[in-house]
């Protein structure tokens, strides 16, 4: 009998060490990389863990959270097992008895959203038993295996056999992974079933019966831990969701063109990820995890005679057609590296100060600004804007004018260090001497080492671009003709300063051997023979006007309509 007891004590002590023990704790964002497009989600908690296996659930997380990216770290003499999604769906609450059927019906309604769920995630789950059985019923067929290959040697037999005997126990240990998923989504199946059937009966029953509040689905992470002795702890998750963005702005003032600008610049961010950020650490990054970061592949292309348009059948189109590549998705998760199963340190380390500036880390492939306030964010999609950063710089003013486009004068600061700034592309508003002048966009793209805004029109400076009469002379010797043209150019500056301004024209160019094009005058513009471009630097004194001349002439077949002129 005493053996009997101390047998049943022992079995009692193991069941009760290998039972889990669950821990849940409210969380929300402590820390926010924000994307162009998506953003990387950190969450934290203290815990309290006793000696053995626990599960701590987590809730407060993102509905939309993308579960492959999901992941776990900590802080605390414990270690990290398995993390992984969970949605919970609670009991509903009894409500004030009413005749009606309609809370019912709203029950019934998320119930039948969560059977469809539910349908899909067992066939994806039968998908992946049937891809392991398929494989080892492969390995088992082998001819290899079975021995018909009578010329095989005892060696590569050998070696057959140890192959087949490592892949079937790991294709065994998938398949008992894919079989336990299988009966924990049954079970949940028939419990969302039984509940639906019991509502159905419930509305059915238009009665003063009472009738069940509907619950809000519980979005819960369960990090899965182990820890020899009871520990105080600290886990952090973190994940990706797609629904969440920023976008940059800017704003360029300037009291005169002899100060500096004042570059303020902001991000407008938007997110629906279903959960409001509230006093949040954010980092805003250049970089976009969404997108495909496989490098390009060039491939052989071929040279050919044009050949005549033919009426070709289906069959032949479809075999011209060019194979399209596939494409896959790579997330970038820098952000939230090294955060494997792993035993932590018990030594837990204080969080660092937050720096007076935003700091603007610039990557390999992005630029990330780290914001030393925190912001609120809720989950409405509309835009809110964030403070990034302010910075005083030295620009170099000048006046512009292209009057075959437009008569007005354009203000342009030019900016030499302006790879320090690590700016995007992005509209930018203009002030200029404490009035709002318009908007801009800063296109850096396409700059070089000098970055150009345009602050907007100088109504001035009047830039008018006249034709004057064209000239035509036929030759008597050749068939060919030549028509002489003329332009002049003035500017006006009504300013109470002198005031420098570049003017620039295009000139024709010609691409036909039978035109040919002769500068006759440009009155001393820096003329370009590739492009063109003729650029005149015209200094006016206050109320001065100042008159620019040239001419070309071309030089055609008579028989020829010449076009572009």
């Amino acid at each position: 009998m005493k053996k009997v007891i101390i047998i049943a004590s022992l079995v009692l002590s193991i069941v009760t060490a290998n039972a889990n023990v669950e821990k849940t704790y409210k969380s929300k964002v402590e820390k926010a990389t924000v994307y162009l497009q998506g953003a990387q989600l950190f969450h934290g908690a203290d815990v309290s863990l006793p000696a053995g296996s626990s599960d701590v659930v987590i809730e407060g997380v993102s509905p939309s959270l993308d579960q492959q990216s999901l992941q776990a770290s900590g802080k605390g003499n414990f270690t990290i097992i398995d993390v992984h999604f969970n949605v919970k769906y609670p009991e509903e609450v009894i409500e004030t008895p009413k005749k009606t059927a309609t809370k019912y019906l709203k029950l019934m309604k998320a119930y039948e959203d969560s059977l469809g769920e539910m349908d899909f995630l067992i066939m994806a789950n039968a998908d992946k038993k049937t891809q392991f059985d398929i494989v080892k019923n492969l390995l088992l067929s082998n001819r290899l295996i079975k021995g018909e290959f009578k010329r095989d040697s005892l060696s590569i037999l050998k070696d057959a056999m140890d192959y087949l005997r490592i892949r079937l126990a790991n294709i065994n240990a998938e398949l008992l992974k894919v079989r336990r998923e299988a009966n924990k989504l049954s079970k949940e199946n028939i419990r969302i079933t039984e509940r639906y059937n019991e509502l159905q009966e419930l509305a059915n029953k238009v009665d003063e019966n009472p009738e069940p509040k509907a619950q809000e689905p519980i979005y819960q992470v369960v990090v899965s831990v182990v820890t020899d002795i009871a520990v105080q702890g600290k886990i952090n998750i973190n994940y990706f969701v797609a629904n969440a963005s920023w976008n940059p702005e800017y704003e360029l003032k300037a009291n005169n063109i002899n100060s500096q600008i004042q570059f303020v610049q902001k991000a407008n961010v938007q997110q629906t990820t279903g959960i409001d950020w509230s006093d949040v650490k954010m980092t805003l990054s250049s970089g976009n995890p969404s997108l495909n970061n496989n490098k390009p592949e060039l491939t052989s292309f071929y040279l050919n005679f044009y050949q005549p348009y033919r009426n070709i059948s289906t069959n032949e189109t479809l075999k011209a057609m060019p194979k399209m590549a596939s494409s896959g998705y790579d997330a970038v998760m820098e952000d939230a590296k090294d955060y494997s199963a792993v035993t932590y340190s018990n030594n837990l380390s204080n969080a660092g100060n937050a720096s007076n500036f935003t700091i603007a880390v610039e990557n390999r492939t992005r630029v990330d600004y780290t914001i030393d306030l925190k912001y609120s964010i809720p989950t409405d999609g509309k835009s809110h804007q964030v403070a990034i950063n302010k910075k005083d710089i030295n620009a170099i003013f000048e006046y512009y004018a292209a009057p075959k486009l437009d008569n007005d004068a354009f203000l342009i600061a030019k900016i030499t260090d302006w790879e320090n700034l690590n700016i995007l592309p992005g509209n930018a508003r203009i002030y200029f001497d404490g009035s709002f002048v318009g908007k801009t966009f800063i296109n850096v793209n396409n700059a070089d080492d000098t970055l150009a805004l345009s602050l907007g029109r100088d109504n001035n400076i009047d830039v008018t671009r006249t034709k004057l009469k064209q000239k035509t002379k036929n030759l008597v010797a050749s068939n060919d003709k030549i028509i002489t043209e003329t332009f002049t150019i003035v500017v006006r500056n009504n300013k109470q300063s002198t005031t420098n301004i570049d003017v620039e024209d295009m000139l024709p160019l010609s691409n036909n051997e039978n035109i040919e094009i002769k500068i006759i005058e440009v009155d001393g513009a820096k003329y370009n023979e590739t492009t063109g471009s003729a650029v005149w630097n015209v200094n006016v004194k206050p109320h001065e006007s100042k008159k620019i001349t040239y001419s070309y002439e071309v030089r055609f077949p008579r028989d020829k309509a010449l076009s572009g002129m």
